[in-house]
């Protein structure tokens, strides 16, 4: 995790086009201390994109909500807008590469979809100290039996020197890295399926690899068909846990991981022996129903790691009005303290203090404070 002081205001970037924009201020939704900005000049978020994220700067005085504009990530530029909460838009860009070492927003941490020279990452994560910063990012190449996944570490300077490359075509895609640990040493790789990798990021070199909690063998996955009444064979993936979406407090050394086929959500820690410590909707029914079947979509540790954000999508058959469920977890106790149901709420956040959440409404983003969806 990189630090949060020294910031030196350096941007780099590819096709970087800074925009002047002027300064818009919120309106107010009838809520104390909130407001509302609206999104629709910028393109429809009310079915909730995945690649949409917002997130406060450690400092809470500034919210950074951004996007792929297109309907994948791959070749797509980034939108960044950045707002005061007051509602005055800053500043926006696209396709930015931001050095770790300062950004103007304040934000210790690159984000995903960054295009490094031929480089374009479904996953990535920096380290930096005094003297260099890392790029450390994946690359997956689709090819049925000769799929390759591939994590490399690159110096982070113009000319982009690979420190060091490592193949896990055997592991899947990656979901997820992020630098872990004190003094940045170690690096998680997490995959979509069951499992993750702690590397060493000097060198690449494998320290520790663990499975997502406990996964269901043979005999539990029969167990589980019969208790949920299922009529699907034993050797299903959706009998056993598969992870599909997964979050990561480097702060605090724990990974929280989505399943792929309900709504099973398990906090593991990152450190050995790497032992499950919170398992949310363990009894959850991987059936599907007559209309679709739920799943973790979208999952942040936010205020500092001391919430946990959980997005619920129902993919129905055929595609209808959106449903979803957003929950947050305290992690001091791992008791549910917020909720809603409502369609049209997605993408929440909370401020390091835990007092104000941002959230997208009908298309418009509002920060309000921290308490139920009026």
């Amino acid at each position: 995790m990189l630090s949060k002081t020294g910031v030196s205001a350096v941007l780099m970037a590819f096709s970087l086009q800074a925009a002047s924009v002027p300064a818009i201020e919120g309106v107010s939704n009838g809520v104390s201390n909130s407001f509302r900005f609206d999104l629709h000049n910028y393109g429809d978020f009310s079915r909730a994109q995945k690649d949409l994220h917002m997130e406060w700067s450690p400092t809470g005085s500034n919210l950074c909500l951004w996007w792929n504009e297109g309907s994948s990530a791959r070749g797509k530029p980034t939108r960044w807008l950045v707002f005061t909460t007051n509602g005055v838009l800053l500043s926006s860009w696209t396709n930015a590469i931001f050095d770790p070492r300062g950004s103007p927003m304040d934000f210790p941490a690159i984000r995903p979809w960054l295009k490094w020279s031929q480089y374009l990452t479904n996953a990535s994560a920096v380290t930096s100290d005094e003297r260099e910063s890392h790029l450390f990012c994946s690359t997956f190449s689709a090819g049925g039996i000769f799929s390759s996944t591939r994590v490399e570490s690159i110096r982070l300077d113009p000319a982009g020197k690979q420190l060091w490359a490592q193949d896990f075509s055997e592991s899947g895609s990656v979901q997820q890295m992020k630098v872990v640990g004190e003094g940045g040493k170690d690096l998680f790789v997490g995959f979509s399926g069951v499992a993750a990798k702690l590397l060493d990021t000097a060198t690449g070199r494998v320290r520790h690899s663990f499975t997502y909690g406990h996964i269901e063998d043979d005999a539990e996955a029969l167990g589980r068909r019969k208790r949920f009444g299922l009529r699907i064979p034993a050797s299903d993936v959706s009998l056993r846990f598969y992870c599909g979406v997964l979050a990561v407090d480097a702060q605090n050394r724990r990974v929280a991981a989505g399943s792929f086929y309900d709504r099973r959500v398990r906090v593991i820690s990152l450190l050995p022996p790497f032992p499950q410590v919170f398992e949310a909707n363990a009894n959850e029914s991987p059936a599907i129903t007559p209309g679709g079947a739920w799943r973790v979509y979208w999952m942040d540790f936010v205020a500092s790691g001391s919430d946990l954000v959980v997005e619920y999508h129902f993919s129905a058959s055929p595609p209808g009005s959106p449903r979803r469920r957003t929950e947050i977890f305290e992690t001091g106790t791992w008791q549910r303290v917020w909720q809603t149901d409502a369609p049209d709420v997605h993408s929440v956040t909370v401020s390091s203090d835990g007092k104000s959440m941002a959230l997208v409404r009908n298309n418009a983003v509002e920060i309000v404070p921290f308490g139920p969806v009026k």
